[in-house]
C-alpha cells in the first residue's frame, strides 16, 4: 500500500514539474550574460536598483542632454524625454520597459564606450534561427520572455491555454496592438500571446548607454525599426 501511495505521489510531482504542455517555435533564444567592464558593471547595478525603487532623480541624472528618442523624435533631447515619460508615476511605461529590455543582457557596440541592450547576440540569434524558415522577414518575429509563457486559443485570458513557450522564437502573424499578438509556431500551429510576454524584433524597445565626460549616460531609448 505504501508503495502505491508513493508511486502516486511521484506521478503527481512529475506532472506538476514536467508534465506541462510545452510548444515548439523555431528554436530558443535565451538572455545573454553580458560581458561588461568594471565601470559599466557598477553603473548597471545602480541603474537596476534605481528602476526597482522608481528613483526618478537618479534616472534624470543619467539621461544624456541629447538623448535620441528615435526617428519620430522632435530632437529636443532630455526635455522631450521628460515630456514623454513622467517618472514620478510608478505606472509610467519607462519603468516596465527597462526591466524587460535590461533583462536580456547587453553587448558592447563597435563604437568605443557604448553598450547596447538587448545584446546584439540576440539579433544574431534571430537571424540564424529564422533564416529560410519563416514565411515573412525577420522583422515579424519575437521571443517568448520566460520559461513558461502561456499560449491561448483566443486573445483573452479566460480562453483555454494551448500550452507554454520556453524562450522560443516565434513568428508574429498579426499585431494586435493593445495587449495581444497572434503567433505562429512550428508545424503552422497558431495561438495568442500577451504582448508583455514577447520581445518583438520590430517595434519593441532598445536602450543604449554611452560614456561621456567619464560618466555613463542613457544616450538612446526608442523602438526598434527598419
Amino acid at each position: 500500500m505504501r508503495k502505491i501511495v508513493l508511486l502516486i505521489l511521484i506521478y503527481f510531482i512529475y506532472q506538476i514539474s514536467y508534465g506541462q504542455n510545452y510548444l515548439n517555435g523555431y528554436g530558443k533564444s535565451y538572455p545573454i550574460e553580458g560581458k561588461y567592464d568594471k565601470s559599466f558593471n557598477s553603473f548597471l547595478k545602480k541603474l537596476k536598483t534605481a528602476i526597482e525603487n522608481y528613483d526618478q532623480n537618479y534616472i534624470y541624472s543619467i539621461v544624456d542632454l541629447d538623448i535620441d528618442l528615435g526617428p519620430e523624435s522632435n530632437g529636443r533631447g532630455i526635455w522631450e524625454f521628460k515630456s514623454v515619460y513622467d517618472l514620478s508615476d510608478v505606472n509610467c511605461v519607462f519603468w516596465s520597459l527597462n526591466k524587460r529590455v535590461l533583462s536580456w543582457g547587453g553587448s558592447k557596440s563597435n563604437y568605443q564606450n557604448v553598450f547596447h541592450f538587448p545584446s546584439e547576440e540576440i539579433w544574431d540569434k534571430y537571424s540564424y534561427l529564422t533564416n529560410g524558415v519563416l514565411s515573412q522577414n525577420i522583422f515579424s518575429i519575437g521571443i517568448a520572455i520566460g520559461d513558461k509563457v502561456p499560449v491561448y486559443f483566443s486573445p483573452n485570458e479566460n480562453s483555454n491555454i494551448e500550452g507554454y513557450l520556453n524562450f522560443e522564437v516565434v513568428e508574429i502573424v498579426n499585431f494586435i496592438r493593445d495587449e495581444w499578438s497572434k503567433i505562429q509556431m512550428a508545424n503552422n500551429k497558431n495561438g495568442f500571446v500577451r504582448k508583455n510576454d514577447l520581445y518583438e524584433f520590430l517595434g519593441d524597445y532598445c536602450i543604449e548607454f554611452k560614456k561621456k565626460n567619464n560618466k555613463w549616460v542613457i544616450s538612446l531609448f526608442c523602438r526598434t525599426s527598419i
